[in-house]
């Protein structure tokens, strides 16, 4: 595993954008940054997952490029949560991590509208916790008044994060 401060997932990533040629075999060391050493001793095919671990519907590639592929089902659990918690995560809401998104999703709150719509007495429920409850449920209305390139970065559309948000909305 590369010993970066990245995810071992985006080594590829980051190997692709050090300009490593398509099949070209590469060691990874553990270290500050993923470099190129020595080639392996024997080549293995790495064959890209047909389908989805959460829904098993097929994966779909994300900008047509083929580089990242996605469940094309929009109601699978593994994009409801990705796009719940990127919400949460770009309008900073506190007192909701992971546990608690997945909570808030059990009882059916799964999108942000639904979120913004909950009532603080549903959220002590979906949270077990009275003091939880209450405390996301005011954290959330505290969110409730966004600039528009967060609004936009945090929709969790494909190739629209921070920086293009801010572009898209100098425009207006």
């Amino acid at each position: 595993l590369c010993g970066s401060h990245h995810h071992p997932d985006e080594c590829v990533v980051h190997l692709a954008m050090n300009d490593q040629p398509r099949g070209s075999s590469t060691a990874l060391t553990r270290g500050t940054e993923c470099t190129p050493e020595y080639p392996f001793e024997r080549e293995i095919e790495i064959e890209p997952p047909q389908e989805c671990f959460v829904c098993h519907s097929t994966l779909v590639p994300e900008n047509g490029d083929g580089a990242h592929l996605t469940c094309g089902n929009a109601d699978c659990g593994g994009n409801v949560y990705g796009k719940l918690m990127t919400w949460v995560e770009e309008v900073k809401v506190m007192q909701l991590g992971p546990a608690n998104v997945n909570a808030l999703i059990n009882h059916g709150i799964t999108d942000p509208i639904k979120l913004y719509k909950a009532e603080e007495h549903t959220l002590c429920i979906a949270l077990n916790s009275d003091k939880l409850g209450e405390r996301a449920f005011n954290n959330i209305q505290a969110t409730r008044t966004l600039t528009l390139d967060l609004f936009l970065s945090a929709l969790a559309i494909p190739s629209l994060g921070t920086t293009n948000g801010k572009r898209i909305a100098q425009h207006f």
